[in-house]
Parts: C-alpha cells; sequence; structure tokens
C-alpha cells in the first residue's frame, strides 16, 4: 500500500510518498511558482524523464507535472 503525507506551513508544502515495491503512486498539476522534486529512493518519472537515486527536479512556474512514482 501506498502512503502519503502531507506537511505545510505558510513557506513550504512537502508531500512524502512511500510505496511499496511493485507500485505506482502518480501526481498531474501545475503550480504558479517553481518548486523542487526530491528523490531518496527508488525511481519517478516526470514527462519523459527518469530520475533515480538520490535526485532532484527543478519544476519551472505553470510547467505542468505529470509524475510517476514506482517502487
Amino acid at each position: 500500500m501506498a502512503y502519503a503525507r502531507l506537511v505545510f506551513n505558510t513557506q513550504t508544502l512537502a508531500i512524502m510518498n512511500i510505496v511499496d515495491p511493485g507500485e505506482t503512486i502518480n501526481y498531474d498539476w501545475s503550480l504558479d511558482e517553481d518548486y523542487s522534486v526530491v528523490l531518496v529512493e527508488g525511481s519517478i518519472t516526470i514527462g519523459e524523464t527518469t530520475l533515480t537515486g538520490v535526485n532532484e527536479y527543478r519544476v519551472q512556474p505553470n510547467e505542468q507535472l505529470s509524475a510517476t512514482g514506482a517502487g
């Protein structure tokens, strides 16, 4: 089962996910500010880019984020 935890304050919104092996979690949105997607373990596909290991992906303002995280 995938787990998600949301933490936020006036400056930061963090969505932390734990995905079991063989599971995926999908996000599809856009924001009017830039932000980072931080990967600690596993892999994530953002558009046509796949990130693995410890990695950061900067999302530009109004860029449509279409992401799939795999356990």
